[in-house]
């Protein structure tokens, strides 16, 4: 089984330029290799007919992945190729952002957010590290649903009860949003999500046990996560090394607490503890039900599969150089 995953958080554009201002129009491709099989794991992908408006750099892009648990001992690589809409011909597009972060393992700290600056953007990627990690897979559905009547809404999930520390998994503000299966669950962009397993000391804290948090919030509340005030670096070598912004756990709790207490009404907020897997709850005018189903995450790739894995590795990457730091071919 798998002792390290990371929770891909969000993936926010606070930069633009020199050529091109907010608003823009991003599609493209964002991908994530991980060590079980290093083959590409879709975390954004549209074609420039459903390009992805961003107004500014408090818009998140509408991620719709991992679909399976992203398993690291060591290494992650996210490969980004965005493009926007450009200014004069109709079918004309724009190299917005293109590259490779790199994300080393670190068990010392839960959250991380790496940066990319390229071609006229620079990209800001939150991660959550979750130690011996089960995947919770989560569905909403709709009971009693009217003729008509849609959820209208934002839906979080994440392992805190502070949802700016949740990944937004269904936003009612989308043009893919609004759609409902025959058994009425809603269609979530993503579901998937890794929580640390539960340990038989008392000591822990509740954040550190099995436990998924559901979140309910209008349609209007912008959500501003706490990675967002942090400082943009501009230092591309800095950021091909692997620099990062962390954040403490301290601080984390800290800023849960104060939340709880204040900004997020108890009545959205639905937990959801293991070996519980469903609830039901109200917002609104609606009435949901809320689903979990707990699976274990495995650290290696299906049988045949192990040797030929590296094969699919990004192009100029190398065997570690732990002497000088390097991964890739220069």
């Amino acid at each position: 089984m798998a002792d390290s995953s990371i929770n891909v958080i969000s993936l926010r554009i606070v930069k633009t330029g020199p050529d091109y201002t907010y608003p823009v129009e991003v599609f493209g491709r964002v991908i994530v290799r991980d060590e079980v099989d290093y083959k590409c794991v879709l975390l954004f992908d549209r074609e420039k007919n459903n390009a992805q408006f961003i107004n500014s750099e408090e818009d998140m892009l509408a991620l719709t992945g991992p679909c399976r648990a992203l398993v690291t001992d060591d290494l992650l690589f996210f490969e980004f190729d965005l493009k926007i809409k450009g200014k004069g011909e109709h079918d004309s597009e724009v190299q917005f952002s293109k590259g490779v972060i790199l994300y080393h393992l670190d068990q010392y700290h839960k959250r991380f957010t790496r940066q990319l600056p390229s071609f006229q953007s620079t990209v800001k990627l939150v991660l959550q590290h979750v130690a011996n990690p089960v995947a919770a897979s989560v569905q909403v559905y709709v009971l009693d649903k009217q003729p008509g009547v849609d959820f209208n809404g934002k839906i979080t999930v994440g392992t805190t009860g502070n949802y700016r520390q949740h990944m937004i998994v269904y936003d009612s503000s989308l043009p893919s949003s609004h759609l409902i299966r025959q058994d009425g669950s809603l269609v979530l962009n993503r579901n998937l999500l890794a929580v640390q397993e539960p340990s038989e000391d008392t000591a822990f804290k509740d954040d550190e046990q099995m436990v998924v948090y559901v979140c309910f919030l209008d349609a209007g509340c912008e959500i501003e996560d706490e990675d967002y005030a942090e400082p943009v670096f501009e230092d591309a070598d800095y950021i091909r090394a692997g620099g990062d912004e962390e954040i403490s756990e301290e601080d984390s709790e800290g800023e849960t607490e104060e939340d709880e207490d204040g900004s997020v009404d108890p009545k959205n907020l639905v937990t959801l503890r293991y070996p519980l897997r469903e609830t039901v709850c109200e917002f609104g005018s609606c009435k949901l039900k809320v689903k979990v189903k707990w699976t274990a995450i495995l650290d290696a790739p299906p049988h045949g599969e192990y040797v030929t894995r590296f094969g699919v590795l990004p192009d100029g990457y190398k065997s570690p150089n732990y002497r000088r730091g390097s991964f890739f071919d220069r």
